[in-house]
């Protein structure tokens, strides 16, 4: 019977479950269990919780990313990477840290990184505007009168930059 679970025999003959397969992150060849990866990044005291997914990198296959919620807001990437060096091997590693307020879950209460995982994926295309003299106007959801924002003369002489980005179906994001 094939369950997809990774697991573990230890000498007294007890079977321990690890993790899933489909989770399992690929390092240049080697095998990365996100629980590994999550059990050294919980263990500092900045981190609330965290969830390890791979992410598409062109140089290794995928590289391991971890999304963290801060119980520290002054937490920084590069202190959950040395505390991650501490105990994991170099390829085990994050090499991308991403901070939420919070990570998906099921109605249970399980980390979706499902979800994490399609987000880092999806491609998306960011549009750059330069705004001098534009009417940006904000309609209600159901398309009724439009709201001008600002009119023909934008809030500082300065040029404004607008970011805009869009999911892999054109819509925004």
């Amino acid at each position: 019977m094939r369950t997809g679970d990774v697991g573990r025999i230890d000498a007294r003959g007890f079977v321990y479950i690890e993790d899933r397969k489909k989770d399992m992150i690929l390092v240049s060849g080697f095998n990365v269990y996100p629980n590994e990866v999550e059990a050294v990044a919980v263990t500092h005291p900045g981190v609330l919780e965290a969830a390890a997914v791979a992410q598409p990198d062109e140089r290794s296959g995928e590289v391991v990313a971890l999304f963290v919620v801060r119980k520290d807001p002054a937490l920084t990437e590069k202190d959950i990477i040395d505390h991650s060096r501490q105990s994991l091997s170099g390829y085990k590693v994050p090499k991308h840290v991403y901070f939420r307020t919070e990570l998906p879950k099921t109605n249970v209460g399980k980390i979706l990184r499902k979800a994490l995982r399609e987000e880092l994926r999806t491609p998306r295309i960011i549009l750059t505007l330069t705004l001098s003299h534009f009417r940006l106007q904000l309609r209600t959801a159901r398309g009724s009168s439009a709201k001008p924002f600002w009119s023909t003369n934008p809030p500082s002489s300065r040029p404004m930059f607008v970011l805009l980005c869009l999911g892999d179906r054109g819509s925004p994001v």
